[in-house]
């Protein structure tokens, strides 16, 4: 039996930047009323059957120094998302201030998390110029770190999703070699886009036959609305029970989910083909997954 591992994940951020929004949507446990984090609130989830422990650090001016004098909030960390509130331009200084200060201490600690910023509330408008100033600036703070931006709102639950899987992808070492599995298994199934969840809904892979944007983004854009809100809702482990597969005609073209078994773990697939209507019904994944032992090493030892 493969070894849990444990990991501390840090959302940090000015007050109302909307850190705890991104944790209830990514949860299906957003209400619309939230109360300001008071202090550090921790939770759990797991992913794939190891830990992740969220520390959500209330972004109120008295917390922030508190934590910035103590910094044991910031020890261990192996994951930091950085929460902006794109829309609040007249606290952007204060906002870069605090990524300095935490990133100082990260540095004092010789420490390197993964770090991932989240351009948040980004359903409103933030012009192209402004949008670069800003990225240049949080590079410029976070030299000798790899920084990936994210735009993100709670009215896109995919662009949560894909922010957090973005940053759980970083953690692991088994990338590569699934994304190879991937590539097999879209030449198998005549598949031009294949999309990996875990239970939770978080992207643990994806693969694009073509090296062009245009295919991800129509594969993105057509999960997003047709498929992701379906799966990612509270009752989405119960659909997957009893779904076999869910697929959508497109012109051309057809978008397939199907829920799959890996290693003993619920996942579930998302695949786009040009195939015709008779070669679908041909090329079921569950069956070609259960013959490669090498996938099931990739999951079992995900994060190991």
């Amino acid at each position: 039996m493969a070894r849990e591992s444990r990991f501390k994940i840090v959302l940090a951020g000015l007050a109302n930047s909307g850190k705890t929004s991104i944790l209830l949507s990514l949860k299906r446990e957003y209400h619309g009323e939230i109360l300001p984090t008071k202090g550090i609130e921790r939770s759990e989830m797991k992913v794939l059957g190891h830990k992740l422990v969220e520390w959500d650090l209330g972004g109120q001016v008295f917390l922030r120094q508190n934590y910035l004098k103590r910094k044991e909030a910031f020890y261990d960390t192996n994951l930091l998302y950085y929460v902006i509130d794109i829309n609040d331009s007249q606290n952007y200084d204060e906002a870069l201030n605090y990524f300095s200060d935490i990133l100082e201490i990260i540095r004092e600690v010789k420490q390197t998390p993964k770090i991932v910023v989240c351009l948040h509330k980004i359903d409103l408008h933030l012009s192209p110029e402004m949008n670069k100033t800003l990225r240049d600036q949080f590079v410029t703070i976070g030299e000798g770190f790899d920084i990936k931006f994210f735009a993100t709102t709670i009215f896109n639950t995919y662009s949560l999703i894909n922010a957090f899987s973005y940053g759980l992808r970083l953690l692991s070492s088994q990338t590569t070699d699934l994304l190879d599995q991937l590539k097999a298994f879209a030449a198998e199934t005549k598949s031009e886009a294949i999309i990996l969840l875990e239970s939770n809904g978080f992207i643990i892979s994806e693969y694009y036959a073509s090296e062009s944007d245009k295919l991800a983004e129509l594969t993105q854009e057509l999960s997003q609305s047709l498929i992701i809100p379906f799966i990612t809702t509270k009752y989405s482990e119960k659909i997957a029970d009893i779904l076999n597969r869910i697929i959508v005609e497109l012109h051309p073209g057809y978008l397939i989910y199907e829920p799959i078994e890996i290693s003993d773990f619920k996942m579930s697939v998302i695949r786009f083909t040009i195939s015709p209507e008779h070669a679908i019904e041909k090329f079921i994944l569950q069956p070609i997954v259960d013959s490669s032992e090498k996938m099931k090493e990739i999951i079992k030892y995900f994060f190991l």
